[in-house]
């Protein structure tokens, strides 16, 4: 990828995340998306809940054969499974929009200080966990690629999304399209 590919993305990614951000209640809403070493509660509730669809991912790379940190869109760099990052970039809009709605019930009293950062308390951390699994657990409308259906379990589409990917690589497929990401998973 060149830095005019940069530029645009970063452009982009900013101005959804401005927007965003404005979804949630006002004592959550932060100006800017962090990822590393996130201080916010709302930055850090994301990056709990991207890390359960992350794990998802993982399972599916993993068990289609394919090596996580090898991927086509996200840089390579050490300890970063590129090829996870890559396959959840449709799904991150589904876990937005969860959040969005989860966050409606939070209040202050539901984050707690650890060091400079603030973080769901640990019940509510568990209560997140356990409801984004439950959205991974909905039934969708989703043509499998075994043909067993035309719906699936959410997990049961991101894993198929790897298998998918290493049918295409192993030449047993023509092409590779990713799940869009229009699809509308929470409707």
């Amino acid at each position: 990828r060149n830095k005019l590919v940069y530029g645009i993305e970063g452009k982009c990614s900013r101005t959804y995340n401005t927007q965003l951000m404005t979804q949630f209640p006002e004592f959550l809403q932060v100006k800017k998306r962090n990822k590393y070493k996130a201080e916010e509660p709302l930055n850090n509730t994301f990056n709990l809940a991207y890390e359960v669809l992350k794990a998802e991912v993982y399972r599916g790379v993993m068990k289609a054969h394919l090596d996580p940190f090898l991927g086509y869109l996200h840089s390579i760099q050490y300890s970063k499974p590129s090829l996870v990052c890559d396959l959840q970039e449709p799904f991150r809009p589904m876990i937005d929009e969860f959040l969005i709605k989860y966050s409606q019930d939070l209040d202050k009293d539901d984050f707690e200080k650890r060091g400079e950062r603030m973080f769901l308390n640990q019940e509510k951390g568990y209560e997140l966990i356990q409801s984004v699994n439950e959205l991974l657990d909905k039934r969708v409308e989703h043509q499998r690629i075994t043909n067993f259906g035309e719906s699936s379990k959410i997990r049961t589409m991101i894993r198929e999304e790897a298998i998918k990917l290493s049918q295409y690589l192993k030449g047993e497929k023509e092409e590779y399209k990713l799940v869009s990401k229009n699809k509308n998973l929470l409707s």
